[in-house]
């Protein structure tokens, strides 16, 4: 089962400034940001040691991490402040680098996504040259560039690896006012075979989110419909829709209250869907932060119930993911405080949403979750970006961390 997180980090910057918006919403460019800020304020001390869990691969981003046939990783990422140079980078399962790639594939804007395709190569997807459409390219298992194509009519996708050797991407197209959710399959050669329009919006604006692709070969989508009739936001819904394997919708619910925020969704052992989401900080009357919400559906997307996990400073969006011995995991990164700074957080909850545990990681400085997965041993690999100083100065660097199923650090 893949389940993926949809990278749209500042959903609120006009459409008209398209550019612009793609350039905030980079990992990139807000984890550097971050570093700037905690740098300028002179809140840590640079010469403390700071020695957290996992592996880091040079100054940089991972904006995300799949498994790969041998029971590695295959990261891909950008260096230090480049949005032109791609680097793609594969680890053992020590996290031992096997080899490293670098690539001018994305010269417009930073790669968003790499998912692992039946041919065990590797499928990427990022934005395109214009802001309505995406660029795809496709890898072997070396990481050599087998082909690479420009989709129009889409933005800001994503990428799920279909039964056939092809690929769904999950987007959006309209206008400031007005989108819809755009599905778009290719074939094993990046030739577009259907396309369609999810129309989930009613004339406002729709992101998706989080999709998976589930056992019977269909795709599981959710995100938020943004209305903006009411200045708190709460006239905002959430949607869950389900398609079959040629993209057909089969049917759609509202998971959720009516002011949930959903980003992402993942399918259950018992057939049905689990959604997380947050409830807004401006909803609550004494200003606490967002409150974490487990959404567990039927088989046909009909809520069973759903769980405040707890008050969380998710900055972003959050992931979750079905354990296999029960439960769920769910992570992301969190804000702690001023003198720590942002970690990688892993919330573990039971079968019925109740938190067991959570499980903090990361250095001193800004450390971002950007991707995670779930792997088929049943542990947990996070990628980002990990904040440290050096000569003085403040640096973020390519970093993966992998956990076992109780949270704790293997490497």
């Amino acid at each position: 089962m893949y389940s993926y997180r949809f990278n749209q980090m500042i959903q609120e910057i006009p459409a008209t400034m398209p550019y612009l918006t793609q350039c905030l919403k980079s990992p990139v460019f807000l984890t550097a940001l971050a570093l700037f800020i905690i740098s300028a304020c002179g809140i840590f001390d640079p010469t403390e040691s700071d020695q957290p869990s996992g592996k880091i691969y040079g100054q940089g981003v991972a904006l995300s991490v799949d498994e790969t046939s041998d029971g590695g990783y295959i990261l891909m990422g950008n260096k230090y402040l480049s949005t032109t140079s791609t680097l793609l980078i594969k680890v053992d399962q020590h996290g031992e680098k096997v080899w490293e790639k670098e690539t001018s594939i994305f010269s417009a804007q930073p790669a968003q996504y790499i998912r692992r395709g039946t041919d065990n190569g590797f499928i990427m997807v990022g934005w395109g040259m214009d802001p309505s459409s995406v660029h795809l390219a496709k890898t072997d298992p070396e990481g050599e560039l087998q082909w690479e194509k420009d989709v129009p009519g889409i933005a800001s996708a994503y990428v799920l690896p279909s039964q056939d050797g092809g690929s769904v991407l999950v987007g959006h197209a309209g206008h400031e006012d007005s989108s819809d959710v755009i599905l778009v399959k290719v074939n094993a050669h990046g030739e577009e075979v259907w396309r369609h329009t999810l129309s989930v919006s009613n004339e406002s604006r729709a992101h998706a989110y989080g999709a998976a692709r589930c056992d019977d070969g269909g795709y599981i989508i959710t995100g938020t419909v943004f209305r903006y009739i009411h200045d708190d936001g709460s006239n905002n819904s959430s949607f869950l829709v389900k398609t079959d394997t040629d993209g057909n919708e089969e049917w759609r619910q509202a998971p959720g209250s009516s002011y949930m925020t959903a980003y992402s969704v993942d399918q259950t052992s018992d057939s049905g869907y689990v959604i997380i989401g947050t409830t807004p900080q401006y909803l609550s009357p004494d200003g606490s932060p967002d409150d974490l919400v487990i959404v567990k559906t039927d088989a046909s997307g009909q809520t069973q119930w759903n769980v405040t996990v707890t008050e969380s400073d998710f900055t972003h969006y959050p992931t979750i993911h079905e354990a296999a011995e029960g439960g769920y995991f769910i992570l992301g990164t969190t804000y702690l405080d001023p003198l720590k700074g942002f970690d990688a957080l892993v919330i573990k909850t039971d079968s019925t949403g109740n938190k067991q545990w959570e499980q903090t990681y990361g250095g001193t400085l800004a450390d971002n979750v950007h991707d995670s997965i779930l792997c088929s041993s049943g542990d947990l690999v996070i990628s980002g970006s990990l904040g440290q100083y050096q000569s003085n100065k403040p640096f973020y660097f390519i970093w993966l961390l992998k956990t076992d199923p109780d949270g704790h650090s293997e490497w």
